[in-house]
């Protein structure tokens, strides 16, 4: 591939009205030659139409120097008359007018824009005169053949961009930049792909990708402000579901993706409980509600602990709903003591396994009151405008020992009488 440079002016040409330092043709030469470096360090040739700065050379004749290559490129700055313009400062790109430069003239027209920083954005112009373009340049380099265009690099009647044009890093970048600019649309590198960073909803769901890396995360936490997510190996994450670590606790991960924490899951029809560090609760619990009925729950039981045998005790005297004013159960001290409780929730019954799920609509146990039936007792109190024993009712705990025998303290027989 084979490009034509044209530094615009030659000599001492078109002094900046805003900086009496700044000469067009000054910043033309300087800006081709590095242009013509780094094009070639991509391995495109490069000519230009001027041997040195001080040579002039007929316009049709150096657009027409262009011919085999595949673009021609004549580097200017614009002006606004001859007096100082501080409001206009728009890059553009004037195409010849068979728009066979359009493409590359628009690239190289925004390149400019980016790397100056102006406040107007870029442009293409195209002007038409009685033979053909008007410009004498692009009327040699269509005359060939070649696509060609001339580009202005702002405004050197803009008092901020002539100060920036003066620095001569500033024209290194410029260079650097129009030269990839140009090997980027001929397909002489690849596109460098765009680094995804932060959430990205693709096919099949959400992934989060690492700013520094463009990775996404992949079989691992990712904490985002003060909740977790957990990504698996796809990158996909990972959500209405449970994820166990290696030390085999289990975490359930909302259906927004954030680890459940310190609340309460409805999983496949099972109630489960998970503390403030996500993982699943399992054991026994206190449940009572507060004054608005909601569910409150506490890690530690008062409702009954063990004694040195193994033995349930400190139980709640629950005379006034159940016969037994006791509920106890032995077991043998080697053995594991699970606890299953009992709650009426919205209606329905649920029971807490040492798993942590608890049991929906468990069969109600048979109980009755000195007074009753204790449902019966409860709607004689509301009638009375007084709550029901059910609503006073925290939670009730009952023993259950597994893997041996067990005896429950012996009933007394309701005779009727005190």
């Amino acid at each position: 591939m084979k490009i034509c440079i044209d530094a615009g002016h030659y000599g001492k040409y078109n002094q900046s009205p805003a900086d009496s330092r700044y000469y067009e043709s000054d910043f033309t030469w300087k800006l081709h030659l590095l242009q013509k470096k780094y094009l070639e360090e991509y391995g495109i040739e490069v000519i230009t139409t001027r041997s040195d700065q001080s040579s002039d050379r007929g316009l049709y004749s150096r657009g027409a120097a262009s011919k085999g290559c595949a673009l021609f490129i004549s580097d200017h700055t614009n002006a606004v008359g001859t007096i100082v313009n501080d409001s206009i400062d728009y890059p553009a790109a004037y195409c010849a007018i068979n728009g066979s430069a359009d493409g590359i003239g628009m690239d190289l027209a925004q390149c400019v824009e980016q790397v100056i920083g102006t406040r107007q954005p870029a442009r293409i112009e195209h002007r038409r005169g009685k033979n053909g373009d008007y410009y004498g340049v692009l009327r040699g380099a269509t005359a060939v053949g070649t696509p060609g265009l001339i580009l202005e690099h702002s405004f050197h009647t803009n008092t901020q961009i002539v100060r920036w044009l003066l620095n001569e890093d500033n024209i290194d970048r410029l260079a650097k930049a129009e030269a990839k600019t140009i090997a980027l649309y001929y397909n002489v590198i690849n596109p460098i792909p765009e680094k995804k960073s932060g959430w990205v909803q693709e096919e099949g769901g959400w992934r989060f990708y690492l700013g520094n890396t463009g990775e996404p995360v992949r079989n691992d936490w990712y904490q985002d402000g003060e909740d977790w997510y957990w990504f698996d190996g796809a990158g996909m994450m990972v959500y209405s579901n449970w994820k166990t670590d290696d030390s085999g606790k289990w975490y359930y991960l909302n259906e927004n993706g954030a680890m459940a924490r310190n609340q309460w899951v409805v999983w496949k029809d099972e109630l489960y409980r998970v503390t403030e560090d996500g993982s699943m609760f399992e054991g026994s619990m206190c449940l009572e509600t507060d004054e608005k009925g909601a569910l409150v729950w506490q890690e530690k039981a008062d409702l009954g602990r063990e004694d040195g045998i193994g033995r349930m005790k400190n139980i709640p005297e629950v005379g006034d709903i159940f016969e037994d004013s006791d509920i106890q159960r032995e077991s043998d001290v080697q053995e594991e003591i699970r606890i299953q409780g009992e709650r009426g929730i919205q209606a329905n019954r649920y029971f807490h396994e040492s798993n942590g799920s608890s049991k929906k609509n468990f069969p109600k146990r048979k109980k009755r009151s000195k007074k009753g039936n204790y449902l019966k007792r409860g709607l004689k109190n509301q009638k009375k405008g007084k709550p029901s024993v059910q609503a006073s009712l925290s939670m009730f705990f009952f023993a259950k020992i597994e893997g041996f025998t067990t005896q429950d303290t012996k009933r007394k027989k309701r005779t009727g009488k005190k």
